[in-house]
């Protein structure tokens, strides 16, 4: 739903959403109602309750992203989150080990 709400976004706004979405995002997936909060956030960066309830239900964007996400699930191997891909799968991170191995990892491919 977060990447609906942000492809829904003006194109301009694209990427201010998903540094929203992200920065916020431990508050509005732990949220009783994540729709309802993410339509606030939506609403707080001008997308009125009509757009919203259209983006939520328009599902040849759901099945794109769902597709996407299969696709380059199988295509990449991904099984868990977060799964981080450098170099045409070179280099990998699994799970979430902390900015000092994404450093690490980040350093040694610009070497």
């Amino acid at each position: 739903i977060a990447a609906m709400l942000a492809r829904c976004a003006p194109p301009e706004q694209y990427f201010g959403f998903l540094n929203v979405l992200f920065r916020t995002q431990a508050s509005w997936f732990s949220a009783p109602d994540p729709v309802a909060a993410l339509a606030q956030i939506g609403q707080l960066g001008g997308i009125d309750a009509q757009t919203f309830e259209a983006c939520m239900n328009d599902e040849a964007l759901f099945n794109g992203i769902r597709d996407a996400q299969i696709r380059y699930g199988k295509e990449f191997d991904v099984e868990s989150t977060p799964t981080l891909i450098f170099n045409d799968d070179e280099e990998r991170m699994v799970s979430n080990r902390g900015w000092e191995a994404l450093d690490a990892i980040m350093t040694g491919l610009v070497e």
